[in-house]
C-alpha cells in the first residue's frame, strides 16, 4: 500500500480587513510549500493546492499520494510544526554554500 504524505494548512496574521496569510507544509518534515493572503479559511485549500495545477502535479510526482488537512484537523500541535520547519531549513542550509562576494 502507498504512503500516503500529509501536508497541513496553517492560518497565519490578519492582514487587511480581514485577509489573512494561509500556509501549506509537509507535515513530517516541516517543508513549507506554498503560502497565499486570502479571505478566509474556506478558500485556503484552494488557493493554497486545489486551484493551482501546476503545484498539485509537482506535489504528486515527488510525494505520490497526499492529503491536504487543516492543522485543526490533525493531531499536529503548531509549535511541533514550527520546530519542525525550523529544523529543515537549519538541516538544508548547511548545505547551501555562500556564493562567493567579488569587489568591484
Amino acid at each position: 500500500m502507498a504512503k500516503t504524505t500529509l501536508l497541513v494548512i496553517t492560518p497565519g496574521k490578519s492582514v487587511l480587513k480581514g485577509d489573512r496569510t494561509f500556509s501549506l507544509y509537509v507535515a513530517e518534515t516541516g517543508e513549507h510549500i506554498n503560502s497565499q493572503l486570502v479571505e478566509g479559511p474556506d478558500q485556503a485549500y484552494d488557493r493554497l493546492y486545489a486551484d493551482d495545477q501546476e503545484l498539485v502535479d509537482s506535489i504528486t510526482k515527488r510525494f505520490g499520494k497526499v492529503a491536504v488537512k487543516f492543522i485543526d484537523d490533525t493531531a499536529i500541535q503548531e509549535n511541533e510544526l514550527w520546530q519542525k520547519n525550523r529544523d529543515f531549513y537549519s538541516e538544508t542550509l548547511r548545505y547551501v554554500k555562500p556564493t562567493e562576494v567579488k569587489e568591484a
